[in-house]
């Protein structure tokens, strides 16, 4: 049978200043018409870079890449983009949906890229909506949906146009149990039904023992052996005991060190807690930020605009989270401006403009004083029309290190509310607070307080996965620890006894 997806010899490397990062070495890969794969490793391995790969979103730096034994490696830009259309599906853990548009827009929005009918676009959207079980909410917004419902959109946006294979980065790392299991019993039925091939990236056993093949990527290449130092402690081993301690100490100070990057860095920018409107406007923001503020653990509160917009470059579109801020505000509630510098700042803050995350404007190949071609999302009681075209400068850079850069955008606050046609209100209100791990607590008790009904978030939901990573290492290290602590008791008693 021929190899419907087929690379050789594929290696990835990236400059990280002097030095060279060797990701991906000679990887073999291939997967036939039909046929399920998962990709597993530890993390930072290289899964997802092999799956860009895989899916014409990244160049590999040595090797040999064929679809349907065609050389894809000297493909254009163009036609990478169409045959990714045209030939794939993704599914990430993030769902990406657009939170302005309902359950069956997201699903349509490929079809509607590409140019088909709207009626045509609507009708394929709908039925795939019925076959994942979302029939009864193809009206919904994301925030109006569950996490496994999310998902499910999500898959069905990916076969919307029946694509050959379907590439999924960690489909269910989101979910609960009983969510995933749903989610992995969805993907064996749409394989089995379609004929659809699966390249799945996942930690999760369960699911990879439900696939055709396995695949191990190790040391950055596939189905290495990965070595392990299972060495047992001697009863009369005092030296193994006091190394093992040591070790444990450290992997403490190392957990420690985490959580304090994790409250003093990435909570610099992200809101500590963030109320957004149910639908259209805050219309009351200024009392919203009045009754907040009085609670003693807040320090600060901002308004801001919030939407998911598209931008064009030559035959292509990119989608990104534009956030529409005022920067007095913003200052009393974020350290953004830590990370862009004086100059580039002030210049965004007198002219205008767009001030962009260092990873999508190297994605997008733009550099300070280019424009760009924002797709602003149209409000209409008509339901499905042309999204609104803008050209905005590029003024200024903001580099923080991380996903926010490939995520995040800038606009001022009147620019955004000009664009999306808001009037007189925002659609969020974010607070900074004295203690960042009260979030939940003090999220609850101000929103018990609010005079309008508002959709209530905070960090530990939006990026709390690291903090419950960290936390679970503690755990296991002070368990560990307390066991290694026991042996070495038990050796001295021991000892003590036989003596």
């Amino acid at each position: 049978m021929t190899d419907l997806l087929h690379c050789s010899e594929l290696s990835k490397t990236y400059q990280d200043g002097e030095s060279q990062v060797d990701v991906l070495k000679s990887v073999d890969f291939s997967i036939s018409a039909g046929e399920m794969v998962a990709i597993v490793g530890a993390s930072g391995s290289g899964k997802s870079t092999l799956l860009h790969i895989l899916g014409g979103l990244e160049k590999p730096s040595k090797g040999s890449l064929s679809f349907n034994g065609q050389d894809m490696t000297t493909w254009s830009s163009d036609k990478l983009s169409s045959w990714r259309n045209s030939n794939l599906g993704f599914v990430y853990q993030f769902h990406h949906l657009l939170p302005e548009f309902s359950a069956l827009e997201n699903v349509a929005m490929p079809r509607l890229i590409a140019g088909e009918n709207p009626k045509a676009a609507k009708q394929a959207a709908e039925a795939l909506l019925k076959r994942v079980g979302l029939e009864h909410r193809l009206s919904h917004r994301p925030a109006q949906l569950s996490g496994g419902e999310r998902q499910r959109v999500a898959i069905a946006r990916a076969f919307v146009n029946n694509p050959d294979i379907v590439l999924a980065d960690e489909p269910t790392g989101n979910l609960d149990g009983e969510a995933a299991a749903s989610i992995y019993q969805l993907m064996l039925e749409l394989n089995k039904e379609k004929g659809t091939a699966f390249i799945v990236v996942t930690h999760d056993n369960t699911l990879a023992e439900q696939l055709h093949r396995v695949e191990r990527l190790v040391g950055g290449t596939l189905n290495g052996k990965q070595l392990r130092d299972d060495t047992l402690i001697s009863a009369s081993s005092t030296t193994g005991i006091a190394l093992g301690c040591a070790v444990l100490i450290a992997a403490l100070s190392m957990m420690n060190g985490f959580q304090n990057v994790l409250q003093n860095r990435l909570l610099s920018v992200v809101p500590h807690v963030e109320y957004s409107a149910v639908e259209g406007e805050l219309k009351n923001w200024q009392l919203i930020s009045k009754i907040a503020k009085e609670h003693p653990d807040v320090v600060a509160a901002a308004p801001g605009i919030n939407s998911t917009v598209m931008v064009q470059t030559n035959t292509s579109f990119h989608g990104i989270q534009l956030k529409g801020i005022d920067p007095s505000y913003e200052n009393r509630v974020s350290d953004l401006s830590s990370y862009v510098s004086d100059e580039d700042w002030q210049r965004w803050t007198s002219e205008g403009g767009i001030l962009l995350g260092a990873g999508i404007a190297e994605k997008l190949n733009v550099q300070i004083g280019d424009s760009l071609s924002i797709l602003f999302p149209e409000k209409s009681a008509r339901g499905f029309q042309s999204p609104k075209r803008k050209r905005l400068e590029v003024t200024g850079l903001f580099e923080f290190g991380g996903e926010i850069d490939h995520l995040n955008a800038y606009v001022s606050l009147s620019t955004a509310m000009d664009e999306l046609s808001i009037a007189d209100g925002v659609t969020s209100v974010r607070l900074a607070l004295n203690d960042v791990f009260k979030a939940p607590t003090v999220a609850q008790e101000i929103g018990n307080q609010l005079p309008e009904l508002v959709y209530l978030n905070d960090w530990t939901r939006t990026h709390g996965h690291l903090y419950r990573d960290i936390e679970l290492v503690r755990s296991v290290v002070y368990l560990v620890l307390v066991l290694v602590m026991a042996v070495a008791c038990f050796n001295i008693v021991s000892t003590l006894v036989m003596t």
